[in-house]
């Protein structure tokens, strides 16, 4: 948020809130994007439990098995009800 204040040169929420839709968003190590109803989208990573077998170790309990694009990952923009989708 500093950096969109900055980067706008404005502190009207507004002119922030526009400013950072626009800057590129890092969740975690992935690629994300702010919606018009300020929530942040981001690809989601499904895991599923390993089985005693395959853990390896401590801390070793999950693999990853696929991937959801962010625009699937999240309730739709449309189906939100939020007032600021206009």
């Amino acid at each position: 948020m500093v950096k969109a204040v900055k980067s706008a040169d404005s502190v009207d929420a507004d002119v922030v809130a526009a400013e950072m839709r626009k800057a590129a968003v890092d969740y975690f190590g992935n690629a994300g994007s702010i919606r018009v109803d300020g929530r942040v989208l981001y690809p989601i990573t499904l895991y599923q439990v390993k089985s005693r077998n395959e853990s390896k170790g401590a801390w070793d309990y999950y693999k990853a098995v696929g991937n959801v694009e962010a625009d699937r990952a999240f309730h739709p923009l449309n189906e939100g009800g939020c007032y600021l989708v206009k």
